[in-house]
């Protein structure tokens, strides 16, 4: 069953069915309903080659030898989180200030730049300094540590 805002929901108590309409008809079956809490269950990773991201359909992709892994199990998907979305009234951001500055900057100078007889100003050797800040800042990032695992 697909939850429509999983991330929210974290107290979920019970699982309920309802089923009202043609009782004369009324043959359900329920094939494997668990619950587990989340510190008790043993589970396994799954190494990165056999799953994927498709980043279009918002899925992960198992490949076919998973199963061998996983049969017919639960996946529980660790780590990582929803980025921070700036917008124009954000003061605060999840990435370094002086990536930022020097990544826009960087943008803006080789956006207005053009060849040697249109750039009086030298905005494409300043663009140049600026993505090298850019990139300079970039290393300096920390490694990542809260990416998402899928077990």
């Amino acid at each position: 069953m697909a939850l429509s805002n999983p991330e929210t929901d974290t107290a979920i108590i019970s699982v309920g069915l309802e089923y009202d309409s043609d009782l004369g008809a009324c043959t359900i079956w329920l094939d494997d309903i668990s619950a587990v809490k989340n510190d008790t269950a043993e589970w396994v990773k799954i190494p990165r080659n056999l799953w994927k991201i498709d980043k279009e359909a918002k899925d992960v992709v198992l490949d076919s030898y998973a199963h061998g892994v996983a049969r017919y199990n639960l996946l529980k998907i660790v780590g990582g989180d929803k980025p921070a979305l700036l917008t124009s009234d954000s003061d605060t951001s999840e990435i370094n200030e002086e990536y930022l500055i020097a990544a826009a900057t960087a943008r803006a100078f080789a956006a207005t730049s053009g060849g040697s007889g249109t750039d009086p100003d030298q905005r494409r050797s300043q663009a140049g300094f600026w993505f090298g800040m850019a990139n300079r800042a970039k290393r300096s990032l920390p490694l990542l540590t809260n990416v998402r695992l899928v077990e």
